[in-house]
């Protein structure tokens, strides 16, 4: 699996563990901030729910700058990407120039709207002024991050991260513990080490510049507004949420706040996998590449459901333990443990939430993933959560269904809304399909199999003409060889085809793949090209392919030893026809000799071979790295 999705993973494991590290900063802010008092704890906690919000808005900004570069990368337009580079920075500045100016002249006001006490707005006030008026610093790694990730070296805005946290808790612990500076040491703490951070992305970003413009990036600000407006939505509803539960005591808020701190981390494999998907789609639809999309989707959304799921189990199954770590008090640990248990219970929608979401903005469209999520929040997850938690007197598993009615809403709404995109590009759910031969075609095997047919000969004293036998089973089979070996010297063709099969096992080490396969195995993986295997090899193929390193790229193998009739009888071919649903004007059989081509005629299919024939659905080709060459000229 992981082999396969190889392309997802470079780039969704760097972004789990930026994502990661960003939870873990503001962590490490909070322990050595609650060294000085709860005044401070207090104003420094309030300021960073309005950084949050900043932070909302840049990666909302990030995720419109992957969709955009690597749409220009897809498209191979070095203009617009320079283009884009420059509208970036310049976009970046705008918004976090705006941010910086309210942080500093109106941070404490802003802090006291939220009804804080007048000591505590001061703090945090002193907070926000100097890590909210020095927002650029995160504005620009973020974007630059994105930038680096999309276009060049995904691990790198990883590496910079890890260095920034770690330079954080240095310059933070020597500023409060040795320096004795109190909030300020610690928003100062934040700022150089931001400041490293941003220094050194800035010079590993090796990207063309346009001459800056008085005009404003359209395409960007289109993917990026309501990218930050469905953030915002999602930040305003979790206030009303948490007024909800208020309702419900205290106990039910220190129980719902632990159980969202230890619930945080089962996310991060879909967010990581979301990065992924926005870009590699934004890329395919540069490219063209629809059928790369259409298999991307399917692609990301099981990985994420793959990932999750180890995690929510885990963090569900030690929740009474893990809970114990925050409080003791068993209504709040029971609460705590049935958020756990919500968290693992919606695994599936909110993995659909957040995939489909990212494919959409991939697709350049993030106006509807604000709509889904400003109906699903707040008629869905509010609605029926007031219902259900206060109207019914569920409490709070009434809140969190509605939590779980609003993702699979969102989730449902967002999927089919794809499908009628895609189904209107002409990608329904039936797709182009290849049947592979293996010997001759995949594998380079004939001096094999010639060899253990001399072995087999030799056993039974008969005369071997190499060069007959190479014609004889280039025109019909091996099999036909044998049965017509065995009925003219009066032999037992089932002992022929045992001590052949033995002969040609000890000789896989021989096999070798034929110039092109393993690229055109992965192009048609990429593609989203469905992939079988049926040959008239016996289960030693599956060694072979195994062996290769080959085995995951087929959905299924079928061999001598299936149960099906021979080529070039379709038995085989009907088989798959039906039991994958598979377009018969969109499967290829693709093989090396007339035997492969009557396969496909007589199964109604098309058909890819090395050889010329008279049948229409026959398409020749000189070497296997033609196949992908003929798809992209026909699409």
């Amino acid at each position: 699996m992981f082999k396969k999705n190889k392309d997802i993973l470079n780039i969704a494991l760097p972004a789990m563990g930026e994502n990661f590290l960003q939870m873990l900063m503001g962590m490490v802010d909070s322990y050595l901030v609650a060294h000085l008092g709860l005044i401070a704890i207090s104003g420094v906690s309030v300021a960073g729910n309005i950084i949050t919000i900043y932070q909302a808005i840049f990666i909302a900004l990030g995720a419109a700058i992957s969709s955009v570069i690597s749409k220009s990368l897809g498209q191979k337009d070095q203009s617009m990407l320079a283009y884009h580079v420059t509208e970036t920075l310049k976009i970046t500045l705008l918004v976090s120039f705006l941010l910086g100016a309210l942080s500093i002249f109106a941070g404490q006001e802003m802090i006291g709207l939220l009804g804080t006490e007048r000591a505590v707005a001061e703090s945090g006030g002193l907070y926000l002024s100097l890590v909210g008026g020095s927002i650029v610093l995160l504005g620009l790694m973020t974007s630059l991050g994105a930038l680096i990730r999309a276009t060049h070296n995904p691990r790198l805005p990883l590496y910079v991260s890890f260095l920034s946290n770690a330079l954080n808790i240095l310059f933070s612990s020597l500023a409060i513990f040795v320096l004795d500076m109190g909030i300020a040491g610690v928003a100062w703490g934040t700022i150089l080490s931001r400041l490293v951070g941003l220094v050194i992305l800035w010079s590993q970003l090796k990207l063309p510049f346009e001459k800056p413009t008085f005009g404003l990036d359209k395409e960007l600000l289109t993917l990026a507004f309501p990218a930050a407006g469905e953030r915002l939505m999602m930040r305003a509803g979790d206030v009303v949420i948490i007024a909800l539960v208020v309702s419900f005591g205290t106990e039910a808020v220190a129980g719902n706040a632990v159980g969202e701190v230890l619930t945080q981390f089962n996310y991060m494999p879909a967010f990581g996998v979301a990065t992924a998907t926005v870009m590699l789609v934004a890329r395919a639809v540069g490219e063209d590449n629809w059928e790369r999309v259409a298999s991307l989707s399917k692609q990301t959304f099981w990985l994420s459901l793959i990932l999750m799921l180890p995690l929510t189990f885990s963090i569900y199954a030690l929740g009474v333990p893990l809970t114990h770590l925050y409080t003791t008090d068993p209504l709040a640990v029971e609460d705590s443990v049935l958020v756990t248990l919500f968290s693992l219970l919606g695994t599936p929608m909110t993995t659909g939430t957040v995939i489909y979401t990212a494919v959409w903005q991939g697709l350049g469209n993030s106006r509807l993933p604000f709509y889904a999520t400003s109906i699903g929040m707040w008629c869905i997850r509010i609605g029926t959560g007031y219902l259900m938690g206060l109207a019914f007197g569920w409490g709070l598993p009434g809140i969190w269904a509605g939590t779980l009615l609003d993702n699979g809403f969102r989730w449902l709404f967002l999927r089919y809304r794809y499908q009628r995109y895609m189904s209107l590009k002409g990608y329904e759910m039936q797709k182009t399909a290849f049947i592979w031969d293996l010997d001759g075609t995949l594998l380079d095997s004939y001096e094999a199999i010639l060899s253990g047919i001399e072995e087999t000969f030799a056993q039974f004293s008969i005369p071997y003409d190499k060069e007959q036998v190479r014609e004889f089973i280039l025109k019909f089979s091996v099999q036909d060889l044998l049965v017509q070996v065995a009925e003219e010297r009066k032999l037992d063709v089932e002992m022929l085809n045992q001590v052949r099969a033995q002969s040609l096992a000890e000789k896989n080490a021989q096999v070798v793949l034929m110039p092109g396969a393993r690229d055109v195995l992965a192009w048609a993986d990429q593609a989203g090209i469905q992939q079988f295997v049926y040959t008239h090899k016996g289960d030693n193929a599956l060694t072979i392919l195994r062996d290769l390193g080959l085995e995951s790229y087929f959905t299924e193998i079928l061999t001598s030893q299936s149960g099906f009739a021979r080529k070039p009888s379709p038995e085989a071919a009907i088989y798959l026809l039906d039991k994958y649903q598979l377009d018969s004007e969109k499967t290829y059989y693709i093989g090396d000799r007339t035997l492969d081509v009557e396969f496909a005629q007589n199964s109604g299919i098309q058909s890819i071979n090395f050889l010329e024939s008279t049948y229409e659905g026959n398409h020749r080709i000189q070497a296997l790295a033609d196949i992908s060459r003929f798809f992209k000229a026909e699409r």
